[in-house]
């Protein structure tokens, strides 16, 4: 286990600390990978230890909400690839993260 209680997260200080030295900066940051990984599980953990020094510094954000629906999939043709990166509405998320940079809860 790390000094931060994550046992499941090996490296998970040394990137909770890089993530702390961006100072004055705004930092987005992804996590990728398979499915059922803990790449949210990981994204919560990093947030939680951010705002338990500054709150409301962090968020995670899942990428559940941006699954195309099912019709459109099937007029693509990719029904049977849900959950791959072209069956997501990368639009939409590039537009939460505009909004994010921006600060704009409108």
């Amino acid at each position: 286990m790390n000094s931060s209680g994550n046992a499941a997260f090996s490296g998970y200080d040394e990137l909770l600390s890089r993530i702390k030295n961006q100072v004055g900066e705004s930092v987005i940051i992804a996590v990728a990978g398979p499915p059922g990984v803990g790449k949210f599980k990981l994204a919560v953990a990093l947030a939680n230890s951010l705002s338990s020094e500054k709150p409301e510094i962090s968020a995670a954000i899942p990428m559940d909400g941006f699954h195309n629906v099912d019709a459109v999939l099937n007029d693509r043709g990719l029904r049977s690839r849900k959950g791959s990166p072209p069956t997501f509405d990368v639009n939409g998320f590039r537009h939460l993260l505009s909004r994010i940079k921006m600060n704009d809860e409108a």
